[in-house]
């Protein structure tokens, strides 16, 4: 349950990186699409678990 939680929170991790306006920010903003990846990515591997 801890990783699906930890996998949503990398996606929105992403997304809020990607819109964000604030400064404090933008050291990580080139980063967003691998924290977006990475989530999605995480979510999927532990659904195939799953079967």
């Amino acid at each position: 349950m801890l990783s699906y939680i930890a996998a949503i929170g990398l996606v929105f991790l992403g997304i809020m990186l990607k819109y964000s306006s604030q400064d404090s920010y933008s050291p990580l903003r080139k980063y967003w699409i691998f924290f977006t990846i990475g989530g999605l990515l995480s979510i999927l591997y532990n659904l195939f678990q799953l079967l």
